[in-house]
């Protein structure tokens, strides 16, 4: 027995030794590879002179793939035909038609961010080839930045266009690749390498569809420097990007995903109008905001059940006729009518009215007003007050009963309160809004100095760079350059100021016109932000300058 436990023991004590021995830590993998390849050999050597083959090899320290290389690579000046450039192993290939070389030129393939180590996909940025079909390298620099010409923002992956002024019609952008080209960084900044001393003309573009020709005013931006360009040494130019107004207005799409409502999107604002196709459907129609020029506007419609035939007016005498499809009207969405309004901000300002909107066509003689209350709660106290509203429009009312600030008012609406024209009906709901006193808001008061006597809009901008309030300055030419702006009620948060350099005096902000060659009006941004409290009036001086 004993012999017994002591071989037992002995058997433990050996196995639980090799247990330890032939224990194995977690395979990690080591530390992850962060290194992009690196270029070994170039064959034809990099900016090699005289250059006359057909085929470059690039041979790096690791296997290498391509990725994205029809919107990464870049050829400098353009090639009629675009070479075939394949990864092989450790190699990159480029293959061209060497005829199509011109003489006495250097060319730049940027490859971007397009070459890659094979495992994990590490990029080797900005690498370039350079060559010269001539006896030197062209050595000239052109650098800049594009910015929004409204929002006076840096603009990142814009397409810089630089053309030989050579046989240049006014239309160039939209007929013809850029003979040089590159694209704005993160901070809208831009490089053109190895250019001649030459003369050009310097275009930028959001190219959307990727093929290097500026599309139109309905599908890109654009921007562009009226004269031509003289390189002769390094050079540095600022572009502002714009939209601009399309020269023809036509109909972009309509939608129809309600039944009873409906919109049609133009590709520009115009001035238009909705009518049934023969005229005598009409009342059966109602277009929201028709005096008013607008891209998108809104109808409602009753009485169709399978198709609505229109008559849209729009521009200069257009006239298109619609055939819609009129959406099937389900018992499960009978009661989807949405409610919007100022009340659904929580808190309204004590110069408004509580306004709500229904996104239906509704039979105000059919509202039951029994089905809503206003109640108001102030400490422990909870009332309860008849409702009176006044209907503008065929989907809005306003409250008008006599409100105190800072009280806590609860709008409630039952079911089948209101009744639309299509048979729908609404869901109850339950809105908790507040009154904010004129002591809620803060002013600002802006003591501009300007730089010259122009005509000037200066808005006030919230976070969203969305325009919270405007005014006006001008001057004669015995005034000094200082004006003082107030803008009175503005809700706390955190603003800046917009100055737009109102060249025709029209008090809004006009765009380009790149045929014309007009540039669009000048804007400038101050970059301090200014904080609102409160019932708190703050003076914030600026100086403008050019």
């Amino acid at each position: 027995m004993k012999y017994n436990l002591l071989k037992i023991l002995s058997i433990a004590i050996i196995v639980l030794a090799f247990d330890r021995c032939a224990q194995i830590g977690s395979l990690t993998g080591g530390k992850r590879d962060s290194t992009p390849p690196k270029l070994l050999l170039a064959t034809p050597e990099l900016k090699t002179t005289n250059f006359n083959n057909d085929v470059v090899t690039l041979k790096f320290d690791e296997y290498v793939q391509l990725r994205d290389l029809n919107n990464q690579l870049m050829i400098s000046p353009k090639l009629k035909t675009r070479p075939i450039i394949e990864a092989s192993g450790k190699n990159i290939i480029i293959k061209f038609d060497k005829s199509e070389l011109l003489p006495n030129t250097t060319y730049r393939f940027y490859f971007g961010k397009a070459i890659c180590d094979m495992h994990e996909g590490n990029p080797l940025i900005n690498f370039s080839y350079i060559f010269s079909t001539g006896s030197s390298i062209d050595s000239l620099n052109l650098k800049g930045e594009v910015m929004s010409a409204l929002k006076n923002q840096k603009e990142k992956d814009v397409v810089i266009g630089l053309y030989f002024n050579k046989n240049l019609t006014d239309s160039f952008a939209y007929k013809q690749t850029p003979d040089y080209v590159s694209t704005t960084d993160e901070q809208g900044k831009f490089k053109i390498s190895n250019l001649p001393a030459a003369d050009f003309r310097l275009i930028c573009f959001v190219d959307k569809n990727k093929d290097y020709i500026y599309n139109g005013a309905d599908y890109e931006q654009i921007g562009f420097l009226k004269d031509v360009i003289q390189i002769k040494s390094d050079s540095s130019f600022k572009l502002d990007l714009f939209n601009e107004i399309p020269h023809k207005t036509f109909i972009k799409k309509v939608v129809m995903n309600e039944n009873g409502k409906g919109l049609v999107i133009f590709n520009k604002k115009t001035k238009n109008s909705i009518l049934s196709f023969d005229g005598t459907r009409n009342e059966d129609l109602y277009q929201l905001r028709s005096e008013a020029e607008s891209d998108t506007t809104e109808f409602y419609y009753r009485n169709f059940k399978d198709t609505l035939w229109l008559k849209v007016k729009y521009g200069n005498d257009q006239i298109d006729t619609l055939k819609l499809k009129v959406p099937v009207i389900r018992v499960r969405n009978k009661a989807n009518m949405k409610l919007s309004g100022n009340i659904f901000r929580s808190t309204i300002n004590y110069f408004e009215k509580p306004t709500v909107k229904l996104n239906h066509w509704i039979d105000s003689t059919k509202t039951k007003l029994e089905r809503m209350s206003l109640m108001s709660k102030t400490d422990t106290m909870m009332g309860k007050t008849k409702l009176s509203i006044s209907w503008f429009g065929c989907d809005q009312f306003v409250i008008n009963n006599v409100l105190k600030p800072k009280v806590n008012y609860f709008l409630k609406i039952d079911t089948g309160a209101f009744k639309g024209y299509n048979g729908f009906n609404n869901d109850s709901i339950k809105v908790p809004f507040t009154l904010l006193k004129k002591s809620d808001l803060g002013s600002l008061v802006l003591k501009i100095t300007f730089n010259s006597k122009h005509a000037y809009v200066v808005q006030l901008l919230n976070n969203a760079n969305n325009v919270i309030k405007e005014d006006h300055a001008s001057f004669s030419l015995s005034a000094s350059n200082t004006a003082t702006i107030t803008f009175r009620d503005v809700a706390e948060g955190t603003y800046r100021v917009r100055i737009i350099y109102d060249i025709n005096e029209d008090h809004v902000w006009n765009t380009g016109n790149y045929l014309k060659r007009v540039y669009p009006e000048k804007t400038y941004i101050f970059e301090k932000s200014i904080k609102i409290l409160p019932d708190w009036e703050v003076e914030q001086e600026f100086s403008l300058k050019e």
